[in-house]
C-alpha cells in the first residue's frame, strides 16, 4: 500500500513511517513544523543534508495557510494523497481529511485533540485582542477561519477508521473530545512507541556520583495557562522534593535538569529552598542526538510525576536499557500490557526518594532494572507492531 503520513510530532510519526516502510509499504511523510523536536534531522543528523524523496518538508508554509486551506497547501495534498491507499494524520492533519476520498487513521499525540479539535481554542487565541479589532472585518474573518478549521479537524477525527490516542483515562480532555465526536473505545488504539532500534547503553558507568537525568519540561505550578492540558503538567516539584529527601538521607547524587518549560525559575527557587540547588546540573535545550548521548551516561532517568504520563524520554530510555522512575499511572496503563511495566512508578516525593535509594544500592541493581526495561520496550512498544496494526486498519 501507499500510505501518506502528515505531521511529525516528537518524531513519533517518523518512527511509524519507517516501520511501515520496513514492512514493505510505500509510506511517505509530510513534515510541517520548524521546531527541532519535530524534525527528522533531530533524530537522524544525516538528514540535515537533505531529505529522501519520501519525506516532504512543508514547514515553510505557515499554520495560517493550513487553517484557511489556501491554494498554497495544494502541493502538500498532492504529495500526501496522489496514488495513496490510506492516510495517517497527525498534528493539524485531520483537518485535511475532507480533501481526500481515502480511509485514514488519526494519530493523536496531544494538541491535535486538546488544541486543534477543541472549540474553545478560538477564544483562547483571541483572548488578548482589543475588543474593537474583534469587531472589524479582519477580526471577524480570523475568528470564522479558526472556527471552520477546528470544525474540519473535528470532522477529520470523527471520520477516521481508527483513532490512535492515549489510553482512556490518561488525558481526560482527549477522552472528552473523542466522546463528543462519537469515537468509542472500539475505534480507539494507542501507538505507544519507543525507538527499539537504539542500542543498549554500556552497563559499566563510571560516574563519580549517581547521575539522574530528568528529561521532562519544568511545568508544575497550577493552574497551567489557558490552552494547556493535563499532558503539560509534569510534577517537577515532586521530583525536586524527592531528590532532596534522597540527598538528606546521605546519598551522593546529581540531578540533570533542562531549562525548558513554564517554571524554570520556580524550580530553581524550590531547589534552593530545599538545599539541593548545588546538586543540580542545568542544561539548555539541545539537539536530540546530544540528548540521547547524555542519556547514555545516566544511571537513572526520570520523566514526569504529575498529571501527565511518560512519553518519549521514558520510552526511549527504557529501550536503551536504563532504569526509569516516573508516574506511569499503572491503574490506567497496567491492564493494557500482558506484563508489569518494567519501571519504577512514583507519585509522591517519598516514593521518588525510595526508588532512588533502591537503585543506588549497586550497579548490578541498575543493570538488572535496565535490562528488564529494555525487554519490556522491545516486547510492548515496538513501532513494527504498531505499523502492522495501522496498515491493517487502512486495508480493512
Amino acid at each position: 500500500m501507499r500510505i501518506g503520513v502528515f505531521g511529525n510530532t516528537n518524531n513519533y510519526p517518523l518512527l511509524l513511517t519507517l516501520a511501515l516502510r520496513r514492512l514493505g509499504h510505500e509510506a511517505v511523510l509530510v513534515v510541517n513544523r520548524t521546531e527541532p523536536l519535530h524534525r527528522p534531522e533531530a533524530k537522524y543528523p544525516e538528514l540535515a543534508k537533505g531529505y529522501p524523496n519520501w519525506i516532504l518538508d512543508c514547514s515553510m508554509i505557515s499554520e495560517d495557510e493550513f487553517v484557511a486551506a489556501t491554494p498554497r497547501i495544494d502541493p502538500v495534498l498532492n504529495f500526501l494523497g496522489t496514488g495513496s491507499d490510506g492516510l495517517v494524520l497527525n498534528d493539524l492533519g485531520p483537518s485535511l481529511h475532507e480533501f481526500f476520498a481515502l480511509p485514514a487513521v488519526a494519530f493523536l499525540t496531544g494538541s491535535d485533540a486538546t488544541y486543534y479539535a477543541e472549540p474553545s481554542t478560538t477564544a483562547v487565541r483571541h483572548a488578548g485582542w482589543d475588543p474593537r479589532f474583534a469587531q472589524t472585518i479582519a477580526g471577524r474573518r480570523s475568528i470564522e477561519r479558526w472556527d471552520a478549521f477546528i470544525a474540519r479537524q473535528r470532522a477529520g477525527i470523527a471520520a477516521a477508521k481508527k483513532v490512535a490516542a492515549p489510553f482512556r483515562g490518561l488525558v481526560p480532555q482527549i477522552d472528552r473530545v473523542l466522546s463528543g465526536l462519537g469515537v468509542d473505545d472500539a475505534r480507539r488504539d494507542y501507538f505507544y512507541l519507543a525507538d527499539t532500534g537504539n542500542p543498549p547503553t554500556r552497563p559499566d558507568k563510571s560516574n563519580p556520583r549517581l547521575r539522574i537525568v530528568n528529561g521532562a519540561r519544568l511545568n508544575w505550578k497550577r493552574p497551567l495557562p489557558a490552552g494547556f492540558s493535563s499532558q503539560d503538567h509534569k510534577g517537577t516539584d515532586v521530583l525536586i522534593e524527592g531528590f532532596a529527601a534522597f540527598i538528606a538521607s546521605g546519598a551522593d547524587a546529581e540531578l540533570v535538569c533542562f531549562r525548558k518549560g513554564l517554571h524554570v525559575a520556580e524550580t530553581e527557587q524550590l531547589a534552593e529552598s530545599l538545599g539541593v540547588l548545588s546538586r543540580i546540573e542545568w542544561r539548555n535545550d539541545m539537539p536530540l542526538t546530544e540528548f540521547y548521548a547524555l542519556l547514555t551516561q545516566a544511571d537513572i532517568v526520570c520523566d514526569q510525576f504529575g498529571d501527565s504520563f511518560p512519553g518519549m524520554v521514558a520510552m526511549d530510555a527504557m529501550a536503551m536499557g536504563l532504569p526509569v522512575v516516573a508516574n506511569f499511572q499503572p491503574e490506567v496503563m497496567g491492564p493494557h500490557f500482558a506484563d508489569p511495566i518494567a519501571a519504577f512508578h512514583a507519585r509522591t516525593p517519598q516514593e521518588v526518594a525510595a526508588h532512588f535509594t533502591t537503585l543506588a544500592q549497586s550497579p548490578r541493581v541498575r543493570i538488572d532494572a535496565g535490562r528488564a526495561a529494555r525487554h519490556f520496550a522491545r516486547t510492548h512498544l515496538s513501532p513494527i507492531a504498531a505499523a502492522r496494526r495501522c496498515a491493517g486498519y487502512l486495508a480493512a
